[in-house]
């Protein structure tokens, strides 16, 4: 089961681009795993940017997933996964 919110979130990336943690209601999550990632193309012809997918895994054990646009740097939680 999973929880959706799509909510923008502070996050911190290594120098390959990968979450290594971020802020989420004012708590600060430590990524210990990336278990996925991916790359989904938008609909170019509406504009809309591809974006990267991270599947992370906490500290705590919460598994979370993360996006950003490809060309930018807002990250967003999308789900967090019971």
């Amino acid at each position: 089961m999973s929880r959706r919110y799509d909510s923008p979130v502070e996050c911190r990336s290594d120098a390959a681009g990968r979450p290594i943690q971020f802020r989420w209601r004012g708590k600060l999550y430590r990524v210990a795993e990336v278990l996925d990632w991916w790359i989904e193309v938008g609909e170019w012809w509406s504009g809309e940017p591809e974006t990267v997918w991270y599947r992370v895994q906490t500290h705590d054990r919460g598994v979370f997933e993360l996006y950003r646009p490809t060309e930018g740097s807002e990250w967003r939680l999308w789900k967090v996964v019971d």
